[in-house]
C-alpha cells in the first residue's frame, strides 16, 4: 500500500505527492476485522474524523468501530463510535465521555493524530 491519504475520497491523488494510489487486497479467508495501522503522519496525519465509516475490501464491507490515539509514550485512549456518536475511552483513568459532535467540537480531541483504528465484518 501507499502512504498517502486523500482526504477521505475513494479515489484521487495524494494531497502531499500528488500521486495516485492503487492497490489491490485480496483476503485468503474472509476476516471478522480489520485492524489498519496508521503511520501518524506529521505532514498530513489522519485525524478522528477521517476515517471513514466504512470500507469495502475485496466484496466485503467493514464498519469503523474505534481507533486509538497516543496521548503520551505509553498511554493510548480510545475512540469508539457507535450510534454516530464517539465516546472517548481511557482505561487508565477508567473514564468514559461523549465528545460533543465535531461541527460542535471543543474538544482538542477532533485534532489529534491516530494511531490504529478497527473494522468490523458486516456481510
Amino acid at each position: 500500500m501507499i502512504e498517502c491519504y486523500s482526504n477521505g475520497e475513494k479515489s484521487g491523488p495524494c494531497t502531499i505527492c500528488n500521486i495516485e494510489p492503487t492497490f489491490t487486497i485480496q483476503f485468503l479467508n474472509k476476516p471478522l476485522f480489520v485492524f489498519i495501522e496508521s503511520d501518524a503522519n506529521p505532514r498530513n496525519p489522519m485525524l478522528i474524523n477521517d476515517h471513514p465509516d466504512q470500507l469495502v475490501i475485496d466484496t466485503n464491507t467493514f464498519k469503523f468501530l474505534c481507533c486509538s490515539v497516543n496521548i503520551n509514550n505509553n498511554h493510548f485512549i480510545s475512540f469508539f463510535k457507535i450510534n454516530n456518536l464517539i465516546y472517548k475511552c481511557d482505561g487508565i483513568i477508567q473514564e468514559s465521555f461523549e465528545l460533543y459532535p465535531y461541527s460542535n467540537s471543543r474538544s482538542s480531541y477532533y485534532n489529534k493524530k491516530t494511531n490504529y483504528s478497527l473494522y468490523y465484518l458486516l456481510n
